[in-house]
């Protein structure tokens, strides 16, 4: 779930501005090149052959930095839940079963 809704956030944010990012890259590395006649069009080649690309790689990333900081985020509680749990002793329940039995 964690990891769906990472990736869905990731792929909604940043892929106008990615788009924007390498096309004026690609804009500024193709022009020294003089094709002038079809300059746009090798932008809108180049820029539309590497979105996904780039989109697919940024949402790797945060589904991994998402699923580790989750996983760490329970590790954590489930480590003080444990401590305070062989603090205290046996559960409220089985303290009162056993105080009905006797």
């Amino acid at each position: 779930m964690v990891a769906s809704l990472a990736g869905s956030l990731v792929h909604v944010t940043c892929k106008e501005s990615l788009r924007v990012s390498i096309s004026g890259h690609s804009r500024n590395m193709i022009q020294p090149l003089n094709v002038s006649n079809d300059l746009e069009q090798a932008v809108q080649i180049n820029t539309n052959g590497n979105l996904d690309l780039g989109c697919a790689v940024v949402e790797k990333a945060a589904i991994e930095k998402a699923l580790q900081t989750i996983d760490g985020e329970i590790t954590g509680q489930l480590a003080v839940r444990s401590k305070c749990r062989d603090a205290v002793g046996p559960a409220f329940l089985t303290q009162l079963l056993i105080y009905k039995v006797l």
